[in-house]
């Protein structure tokens, strides 16, 4: 009985020591105002919300989800004194040697610009060699009285963030709405704005079959062919511990039937060989 009361005492006292360590919760940042609303009501839309909510569930180091507005993201993840981590982040080169990052959450095809333009109104010394647009700042000025839609306080990744920075005010409408992809769209057909940045399942997913067949997209130079989402979190060491189990959890998802079906849902039917082929490059840690 003796030893039964000691066992009962050691194990709890390991288990106050587990909490005092998670006492710190980490902060799971993201700025996408509609993924705050699927966490209040559970109605998940898009690949990686679903992918992370899910694996998340098989995390065992305490966090909580946070809402800030982008510009504040790194400043946040900068503050090595408290362990903090962003949601759905594009994986570059910079930031894998800034942060810890996780393996890819989702796969997407690279964004691109879309618009009901005819292709045939197009300048040529818009496009490089390989018909991508060389930048959109050079489609901007090409129409100088046109607008591009652009979501307020949402990252397009470095590159396109810095483009559009140098865009004038005068050709950027601003949008920052609930349901800001169906607006977005609705806004391009009906020609309240002229060019919007978009990836391919986004255009597909918030259009009916007729108005995506009026659509015109193009490829971004600098881009590539696809794009890799995922967590990025600080150096702290309850980061660490946090980022080794969600990637553990991860690694197990990828063997489900889930890992497709997720991203099998939002691609549109043409990409899905693709889809398969940057799914298994994951997979295999390519």
């Amino acid at each position: 009985m003796r030893h039964i009361v000691v066992l009962c005492v050691c194990s709890s006292l390991l288990v106050l020591c587990i909490r005092a360590a998670y006492s710190a919760n980490v902060t799971l940042y993201h700025s996408s105002p509609a993924f705050a609303e699927m966490v209040n009501t559970g109605e998940l839309e898009g690949v990686s919300a679903k992918v992370a909510l899910y694996v998340l569930e098989k995390v065992q180091v305490p966090y909580r989800i946070n809402y800030v507005v982008n510009s504040r993201l790194n400043r946040l993840l900068d503050d090595a004194t408290r362990p903090s981590c962003a949601l759905f982040r594009l994986i570059t080169p910079q930031r894998k040697e800034t942060y810890l990052m996780s393996t890819p959450i989702s796969v997407g095809v690279s964004l691109r610009v879309y618009s009901k333009i005819l292709p045939g109104e197009y300048p040529d010394h818009i496009f490089n060699e390989l018909g991508e647009l060389k930048s959109l700042s050079a489609l901007m000025l090409a129409f100088p009285n046109k607008k591009m839609i652009v979501l307020d306080h949402a990252s397009y990744g470095e590159l396109l963030n810095e483009q559009i920075a140098g865009l004038s005010e005068q050709q950027v409408l601003r949008l920052n709405a609930k349901d800001m992809h169906q607006v977005k769209m609705k806004l391009l057909l009906r020609d309240r704005a002229d060019f919007a940045i978009m990836l391919p399942s986004e255009a597909f997913h918030n259009s009916s079959k007729e108005d995506f067949a009026m659509l015109h997209s193009f490829e971004i130079e600098g881009l590539s062919e696809a794009r890799f989402s995922s967590i990025n979190c600080n150096k702290h060491p309850l980061s660490y511990q946090f980022m080794s189990e969600f990637n553990r959890a991860l690694a197990d998802f990828y063997q489900t039937e889930l890992w497709f079906d997720f991203h099998a849902e939002h691609w549109p039917q043409p990409y899905h060989d693709s889809l398969k082929q940057q799914l298994e490059r994951v997979v295999q840690g390519k």
